[in-house]
């Protein structure tokens, strides 16, 4: 809701449809920028109070998962970007993607999961395996294996 939006403090608020917690983010000066560069010049003028609403009448609020990944598939479509049925290029590859990118910048677990939307930190083990660098740590090399054929030269 555009109420939602503290610009002051650059913070956004918001209840959590996975939890039902109400929760308060910091709103980056950029993200900030370019929401309300969508609301002065590209939301549809409306008395309604939702931020993001369909594009064509009647306006009404982008308020299921089909409605956001049409626009995703739009986007992906428009910028070449090759997709297919189960290939991970989805909405919620963006979630594992803020995840696996707070892991990496050792964010506290608290914090990742409220912003996920998690009720446990047991949930981030989820978004280790996406984490390739990670992962590269605990891989072993083939060194201390003999080779007793010639398939792994």
């Amino acid at each position: 809701m555009l109420n939602d939006i503290n610009w002051t403090l650059l913070t956004l608020h918001l209840v959590q449809h996975k939890t039902g917690f109400g929760l308060a983010l910091p709103l980056d000066a950029e993200a900030a920028s370019a929401i309300a560069d969508y609301i002065l010049r590209g939301r549809p003028d409306t008395e309604l109070t939702y931020v993001f609403l369909t594009s064509v009448m009647p306006y009404r609020k982008l308020n299921d998962k089909s409605s956001i990944a049409n626009i995703l598939n739009k986007y992906t479509k428009l910028s070449g970007i090759d997709k297919s049925a189960y290939d991970g290029k989805t909405f919620h590859a963006f979630r594992r993607s803020i995840g696996s990118w707070l892991l990496n910048t050792n964010s506290e677990p608290e914090m990742i999961s409220q912003i996920l939307g998690h009720q446990s930190r047991n949930v981030l083990k989820y978004y280790l395996p996406m984490d390739v660098s990670s992962l590269r740590i605990c891989a072993i090399g083939f060194e201390e294996i003999p080779v007793r054929s010639e398939v792994y030269q």
